[in-house]
C-alpha cells in the first residue's frame, strides 16, 4: 500500500501518543525570535489570503 511509503512528520516523545525514540518537541523549541522575524511579519501581512467560498443552499 502507498502508506507503507509514508514517513512519520512530528512524531513527538513527549505527548501521551508520541513515540519513544521520536524527536524532543522541548529541544526543537526556540528561546528567542529570529532576527530576520520583523521581515517576517512583514511580508505575511503584505500577502493576501485566500479562502475557498463556502455556498450554503438551504433548499436544496
Amino acid at each position: 500500500m502507498i502508506f507503507d511509503k509514508l514517513s512519520i512528520v512530528g512524531g513527538f516523545r513527549e505527548p501521551a501518543y508520541g513515540s519513544a525514540d521520536g524527536s524532543s518537541i522541548r529541544a526543537a523549541a526556540r528561546m528567542a525570535a529570529p532576527a530576520y522575524e520583523g521581515d517576517l511579519v512583514g511580508y505575511l501581512r503584505a500577502g493576501t489570503a485566500l479562502s475557498p467560498r463556502l455556498r450554503l443552499c438551504l433548499t436544496c
